[in-house]
């Protein structure tokens, strides 16, 4: 089911009305505590009739259009009161309305994580969508779309102590469209799209390097996860792509070896030429690669032919 036939459908948990509002309206979701978030570039602009689903948030993580907090995350907000002004007379106005901050802290998270994390910082790039403990999500105007985000800062990394703190980092963003808060979020409730956003993957770290490429049809790559000793398996020659001199130079053949693979070219290489390899999604255009279910990020890397 398309994304724009899913979007507003109810959900029988209606909080109770007013006298100015009644709460005859069906089975309206209630949106409760705040557990899992998504960024979203706001470049990407799917449309209407997409399939909101597990595939289209896996793809677009790869594609480093989304990023999904986990769920172990420690939200805090701030702000959102509005200044309120008086003049001599004594009468109030409204100055302006109040915009609310977000920290969201990781903690005890690996090195790798801590350094990516501090590439989400910048300016108008994201729109944060809001997930709450029973798995509804808000969008802004019915469409695949999250609340303005202005600046991301990250933190710098906090250290545990014995008996203290553990270990964390904090990402820091604002929402800055106020109406948007006010007026635009519409709920999609877990019945409707069936998202376990836990079983999500998000872009495993890896180490590529070319260990060699002599004269002759072969070039041997490791490739390994982080830790440079645990071998990245079940890759196949497409998503393992050579440049010879700035050429491509498709693998005709690929071979497992302990720590990575052999790569076979269909022209032999001779001294002095320069060799890149490179992962890549031949199909989503990435560098970054699945591998059984699993995204693994992009890496590249360059030798010459000794």
């Amino acid at each position: 089911m398309a994304f724009k036939d899913k979007i507003g459908v109810g959900g029988c948990a209606v909080a109770s009305g007013t006298a100015f509002l009644g709460d005859k309206v069906g089975c309206l979701p209630v949106f409760e505590n705040l557990k899992d978030g998504i960024f979203k570039k706001k470049s990407l602009k799917p449309a209407p009739n997409v399939e909101f689903d597990t595939d289209f948030i896996q793809k677009e993580i790869q594609k480093g259009n989304i990023f999904v907090f986990p769920s172990d995350v420690i939200y805090s907000t701030n702000g959102g009161e509005n200044e309120i002004e008086t003049n001599t007379s004594g009468k109030q106005s409204l100055k302006s309305k109040g915009l609310i901050d977000f920290g969201v802290k990781f903690e005890s998270k690996h090195q790798h994580f801590y350094n990516e994390l501090t590439k989400l910082e910048s300016m108008d790039m994201w729109e944060f969508i809001p997930v709450d403990n029973k798995g509804t999500i808000l969008f802004v105007d019915e469409k695949i779309k999250g609340l303005k985000v202005g600046m991301v800062t990250v933190d710098a990394q906090k250290f545990g102590i014995d008996g203290g703190n553990k270990g964390s980092k904090t990402v820091k963003f604002q929402l800055t469209d106020r109406d948007e808060v006010d007026n635009g979020l519409v709920p999609l409730i877990k019945e409707s799209h069936g998202i376990d956003l836990d079983e999500l993957t998000g872009i495993n770290p890896i180490y590529l390097e070319v260990v060699g490429a002599g004269v002759g049809t072969s070039v041997n790559v490791k490739l390994t996860m982080v830790d440079r000793k645990s071998k990245l398996k079940n890759v196949v020659k497409e998503q393992v792509v050579l440049l010879v001199d700035g050429v491509e130079a498709p693998a005709t053949a690929i071979a497992d070896t302990p720590d990575g693979y052999t790569l076979t070219v269909g022209t032999a290489l001779t001294v002095g030429q320069k060799v890149i390899a490179r992962t890549k999604d031949v199909a989503l255009d990435t560098l970054a690669i699945n591998v059984d279910g699993d995204i693994y990020a992009g890496r590249s890397k360059e030798v010459v032919v000794a």
